[in-house]
């Protein structure tokens, strides 16, 4: 509809426009569970989602999504499993999961904090390893517990899980998405044009390597420069996927 028509103007007078705007504005609100919370949202604590140190920075979120993948990826199982093996193991799976939440969380309570953990001498926890454990800038207020539990709890699902079990390298379609979501991330909130942009520029850099956007700045009269060309030969062999290998320790995690 051309917004200087009187068809639209009529529109945007009606009852219609009130109720589709009502929802649309509810949509860009999002869903704590996916990870859509704005700025200024505020926890029990009467505090911001996003802040600085032990709110959900950008920095908490990329360490607890690496956490997230270790705790599948040193937990694998391949080979022909039976539905009890299967079963146990998930379980394990399971509460690696959990452990990165709560140990992340800053609880009063440190047994409570450190209840999914894991026991032995040579373990990521410093808590169980040594007794003590360094704050550190990522580590969240208690109130995140609550606030991320039902996320978490969505990515334990014994369904997801079964298919992680086998350990199977990144395939293709799988690559394709981390280049997606690299460029939009899934917690922040993202227009259809914004989606739309970026899944075009990963299938350009999947397709024909990071170099390929060369191509596309000539195009519109934006010669690369130096850095650009720099930057783009680094990631035709940076593979995001061996960054953090299965069973990679952090001190003082």
């Amino acid at each position: 509809m051309d917004k200087r028509s009187k068809e639209y103007k009529t529109w945007l007078e009606s009852k219609d426009y009130k109720i589709w705007k009502e929802q649309h504005d509810s949509e860009e609100d999002g869903d704590s569970s996916e990870g859509t919370q704005k700025k200024d949202n505020k926890l029990k604590d009467g505090k911001s989602v996003k802040g600085s140190k032990h709110r959900l920075t950008d920095k908490a979120m990329d360490k607890l999504q690496t956490y997230y993948g270790n705790a599948i990826r040193a937990n694998v199982k391949p080979g022909k499993l039976s539905a009890e093996e299967q079963k146990s193991q998930i379980t394990v799976m399971q509460k690696a999961i959990m452990a990165v939440l709560y140990h992340t969380c800053e609880l009063s309570d440190e047994t409570e904090r450190h209840k999914y953990c894991p026991e032995g001498a040579d373990i990521w926890c410093s808590y169980k390893r040594q007794g003590t454990l360094k704050r550190k800038d990522h580590h969240l207020d208690a109130v995140f517990l609550d606030f991320l539990l039902p996320e978490f709890t969505r990515l334990s699902d014994y369904s997801l899980l079964l298919r992680c079990l086998p350990g199977y390298s990144q395939n293709a379609n799988e690559s394709l998405n981390g280049l997606v979501w690299n460029r939009a991330p899934k917690h922040r909130y993202k227009g259809p044009k914004a989606v739309e942009m970026a899944v075009m520029s990963a299938i350009t850099h999947f397709n024909s390597g990071a170099s390929s956007r060369h191509d596309l700045m000539r195009a519109a009269s934006i010669p690369p420069g130096e850095f650009t060309s720099e930057g783009s030969a680094k990631k035709e062999y940076l593979d995001p996927y061996k960054k953090h290998q299965c069973g990679k320790k952090e001190e003082g995690r």
